[in-house]
């Protein structure tokens, strides 16, 4: 055990020291999870009966490509049971492929996972040392749980992502509270509420505990919450 413990505190020490260890840690993490999307996924789909799309995404996504419409293709009627943001982030990889599907998905969840790593980074590496920053970036790329999430059509990966931005956003504004700084974690938590409606509570608990934790002074924790409302309201 000491032994290992010297080793990866020598790994880490060097990793410190190098200027684009960050963007190697994503990087590395985009290549493991092509590697389980692309040759361990499909071994195991028929032994664990991993179905693909359980909560049927897919259809809205391929209503969004072809329709134009949030509704389950080939049906033209909309539908309203699922927020919009991930049809919409499904819509796009299918645009960009011309319909490849489930792999274009797939790929685009890995990217967004990768960059899910790097926004790890940078909120350790802001709050507390680069060291830190290394260590968390790593724990994210190597979860078993984040990449068995890229393999498949949920909508998991990119709540990953839109609840690590959120963080990333209020940390970037917590640096200097301003009311234009305050858009960005607005605009982010709206995104995010769009995409499952457990964050739509927030937009009125985000700035009351900025407010409450003196982060923030109540007219940027007010705009905050109005930017994450105007995206909503539409």
């Amino acid at each position: 055990m000491r032994v290992r413990a010297i080793f990866v505190n020598s790994v880490l020490e060097r990793a410190v020291e190098w200027r684009f260890a960050g963007l190697a840690i994503a990087v590395l993490a985009l290549v493991l999870s092509l590697a389980f999307v692309l040759l361990v996924y499909p071994s195991i789909t028929d032994p664990y009966d991993a179905v693909l799309d359980p909560d049927r995404y897919g259809p809205l996504g391929f209503g969004i490509w072809k329709n134009g419409t949030l509704a389950q293709y080939p049906d033209p009627e909309p539908s309203v049971l699922r927020g919009p943001v991930y049809p919409v982030f499904m819509a796009a990889c299918l645009a960009v492929t011309n319909g490849v599907w489930p792999g274009s998905v797939q790929v685009g969840q890995s990217l967004l996972f990768a960059a899910t790593t790097l926004l790890v980074f940078w909120i350790a590496q802001t709050l507390w040392n680069r060291r830190v920053a290394i260590a968390a970036q790593l724990a994210c790329a190597f979860h078993p749980l984040l990449l068995w999430y890229t393999s498949r059509i949920w909508i998991e990966t990119v709540l990953t992502f839109l609840f690590t931005a959120l963080i990333a956003a209020i940390t970037y504004f917590t640096l200097r509270p301003t009311p234009g700084r305050a858009v960005l974690p607005g605009c982010t938590l709206g995104v995010a509420a769009l995409a499952k409606s457990v964050f739509v509570p927030f937009v009125v608990i985000l700035p009351l505990v900025l407010v409450a934790t003196r982060l923030s002074r109540p007219r940027a924790a007010v705009c905050a919450g109005l930017a994450a409302a105007l995206w909503i309201l539409p």
